[in-house]
C-alpha cells in the first residue's frame, strides 16, 4: 500500500504529515495544507483532554477537600452522625480513599461511646431516683446493670456504697425485729455489742428466769449508760431484796439444824417479810 492510500483511503493519522510532505514535494499544496493541519488534530486533542482530565482532577480533589474537612469538622464538634452522613454522600473513589477510611473508623468508635456513654447516664440517674425514693433494692439491681467497667467509677462507687448502707439494717431495727420476735440470741448479740438499748432487756430476761446474777449484771449496764435508769434500778432493788431473803431463808435454816429455834424463826420471818416465797 502507498503512503496515499494509507493517508486517504485508510484514513491513517500516522500517514497525514509524511503524505503531506510528499504533497510539499510534488508542488500539491492545497493537499499538503490539507494533511498538514489534519495531523495536528490528533495532538490539539489529545492536549485538550489531557486538560480535561487535569481540570477534573483539579474539581476531584478539591470536592474531596471541602467533603473531608466538612466531615472532620463535624466529628472535631462531636457532631459525629453529621459527619458519617457527609461521607456516606461521598462516591466510592473518595469513601475509598485510606484518610476517609480511617477518619469514618474514628466516627464509628466515638458514636458506639457515646451510645455506652448515654446507656451508663441513664442507668445511672435511673439508680439515683431511685435510691431518693428509697426503692434500694430496685436501685441495686438498675445499677447491677451496668458494664463492670463503669462499676469502679466514683460516683457509682459512692451510690452503691450508700444503697449498700441504706440495705443494712441499723441496730435499732435490728433490736426492734429481734424483740417482736422473741430472738433472744440476737438481743444479747446486741448487748454484748455495747448496743444499750438491749441492757434492761436482758436483766428483765434473766430476772424471770430467776438468773438474778446475769440480771443484775445487765441492769447495772442500764444505769451506767443511762438507758432505763428507772427501771433497772427498781430491778436490782428487787433482786437485791430477793438475794437478801435467800440469805435469810438460808440462815434459818442453818439455825435449825443447829437446832437454835429462836434465831431460825428470826430469819424465817425476816425471809418472809422479804417476799421470799419458799416454806
Amino acid at each position: 500500500a502507498t503512503l496515499r492510500e494509507f493517508a486517504v483511503e485508510h484514513d491513517s493519522t500516522r500517514a497525514y504529515l509524511p503524505y503531506a510532505k510528499l504533497c510539499l514535494n510534488n508542488n500539491d499544496f492545497d493537499i499538503a495544507e490539507k494533511f498538514a493541519d489534519d495531523s495536528l488534530i490528533p495532538i490539539i486533542q489529545q492536549k485538550k483532554d489531557s486538560l480535561a482530565i487535569a481540570t477534573q482532577r483539579a474539581a476531584d480533589e478539591q470536592i474531596f477537600d471541602s467533603l473531608y474537612n466538612a466531615a472532620k469538622l463535624q466529628f472535631d464538634n462531636q457532631q459525629y452522625s453529621s459527619a458519617k452522613e457527609i461521607i456516606s454522600n461521598m462516591n466510592s473513589e473518595i469513601r475509598s480513599r485510606q484518610e476517609v477510611k480511617d477518619l469514618l473508623e474514628k466516627i464509628s468508635a466515638a458514636i458506639n461511646l457515646a451510645n455506652t456513654e448515654a446507656i451508663f447516664d441513664s442507668l445511672y440517674n435511673a439508680a439515683k431516683l431511685q435510691y431518693y425514693s428509697k426503692q434500694y433494692k430496685v436501685a441495686q439491681s438498675t445499677l447491677a446493670k451496668m458494664d463492670d467497667k463503669y462499676l469502679s467509677r466514683p460516683k457509682v462507687k459512692d451510690l452503691s456504697q450508700a444503697i449498700e448502707k441504706a440495705l443494712t439494717p441499723t441496730d435499732d431495727e435490728i433490736f426492734q425485729q429481734a424483740l417482736g420476735d422473741g430472738n433472744w440470741a440476737v438481743i444479747e448479740n446486741l448487748g454484748n455489742k455495747g448496743y444499750s438499748k438491749a441492757y434492761y432487756q436482758l436483766a428483765q430476761r434473766y430476772f424471770n428466769r430467776k438468773d438474778y446474777t446475769s440480771a443484775k449484771k445487765w441492769a447495772n449496764k442500764a444505769i451506767q449508760t443511762k438507758v432505763d435508769v428507772s427501771r433497772a434500778t427498781t430491778l436490782i432493788s428487787k433482786i437485791d431484796k430477793i438475794n437478801q431473803a435467800e440469805e435469810a431463808y438460808n440462815k434459818a435454816e442453818k439455825y435449825i439444824s443447829e437446832i437454835q429455834w429462836d434465831k431460825a424463826l428470826y430469819f424465817a420471818q425476816k425471809a418472809k417479810s422479804l417476799g421470799s416465797t419458799r416454806n
